[in-house]
């Protein structure tokens, strides 16, 4: 029976980071999982703009990573905050939209990318990216939370040997305590 095999896992501990890097990832695997418990430490408290962006094998080249997705959350007394749909290219993607410090501290987002096919190399390679982000009680739009579906695509058919997560902006780091898992699928 095949199964997922942990290939590595990290934890931010002692100060905050900007970035997260898995390097070296091995081809001995059919696909790739990414699970993360994530935080912005921000004081940002509305909705959005704290973002996880990924891309793969340190590709930064302009339009090479393609996003589209949705989002869908609601206020405390049920009716919808935010129910938006968006998609772009760009040199990075957009994997999640994430809680901030400043909005609840005991607040994460939980990320799941599930990245088929990740060595093979006559095909584009793609992602399917899922995020919920929990309830926040203060700022701007407090909500129950979030739901924020995407599928990701890169411009290019090498084998992802490398993916890089970072957060946005020069003031907006990875909290502490944020998690990364990867994963391989053996098949």
């Amino acid at each position: 029976m095949a199964d997922w095999e942990i290939i590595e896992e990290s934890v931010i501990t002692g100060s905050t980071t900007f970035d997260i890097s898995f390097t070296s990832i091995p081809s001995t695997y059919l696909h790739l999982e990414l699970t993360a418990s994530v935080q912005i430490n921000s004081t940002q408290t509305t909705f959005g703009g704290n973002t996880m962006y990924m891309n793969w094998n340190g590709d930064t080249t302009g339009n090479h990573h393609g996003y589209t997705g949705w989002t869908r959350s609601h206020y405390y007394d049920g009716a919808p905050s935010n129910n938006s749909a968006y998609s772009g290219t760009t040199n990075y993607a957009e994997a999640a939209f994430c809680n901030t410090t400043a909005c609840s501290a005991t607040s994460w987002t939980n990320v799941w990318i599930l990245i088929p096919n990740y060595t093979n190399t006559s095909t584009l390679k793609s992602a399917i990216c899922r995020s919920l982000q929990g309830p926040t009680s203060s700022g701007t739009n407090a909500h129950t939370g979030i739901v924020n579906p995407r599928i990701f695509s890169g411009n290019q058919t090498s084998a992802i040997s490398q993916i890089n997560l970072f957060s946005d902006g020069s003031t907006r780091p990875f909290a502490v305590n944020t998690s990364f898992m990867l994963a391989g699928f053996k098949g």
